[in-house]
């Protein structure tokens, strides 16, 4: 009888996480065939390789002090997200990674999966364009905008913001 309750756990907790994947798989799905996230992920690559020789040059320049670096790139990702009409597209993209956080935290979707599928590119895109979060906490008088993907992909104890 013992042997069979330890065995119905063991089914119940394998069942549990093939469910996790299931789901986890679900948001691969929608990061990868979703015309709405893969139009936002174009415009997200095109708009910064257009600029990625400029923003470069910026970052090389050996007469800069670090905080006037810092606020030359701020302004550059700023100004990049303005003129090229990018807010929706990092809205969608970062909700996106919103809810999969949420999956995540509330252990419905699988951690491992989620990483081996999107933490390279989410830490890339919050490596990025961290000026324009900052930007949106600071307009909104919100310093939870975003909170949770920064947490999770970047690190508990991370500001991103300088204010």
């Amino acid at each position: 009888m013992i042997i069979g309750g330890v065995f119905g756990i063991f089914q119940y907790l394998e069942h549990k996480n093939d469910v996790r994947i299931e789901r986890s798989m679900t948001f691969v799905e929608r990061f990868q065939d979703n015309t709405v996230t893969l139009s936002a992920r174009k415009n997200l690559s095109q708009s910064i390789d257009g600029k990625i020789d400029e923003l470069n040059a910026l970052l090389s320049n050996k007469d800069l002090k670090a905080e006037e670096l810092s606020a030359l790139f701020d302004a550059e990702i700023v100004k990049l997200v303005k003129q090229d009409v990018l807010t929706e597209h990092l809205k969608h993209i970062f909700t996106f990674y919103e809810q999969l956080v949420y999956c995540v935290e509330m252990e419905l979707c699988d951690r491992d999966v989620a990483d081996m599928f999107f933490e390279t590119e989410a830490k890339s895109l919050i490596r990025t364009y961290y000026p324009y979060i900052c930007y949106i906490r600071k307009e909104w008088h919100n310093t939870e905008v975003y909170a949770s993907i920064v947490r999770f992909y970047i690190g508990e104890n991370s500001e991103i913001c300088r204010e």
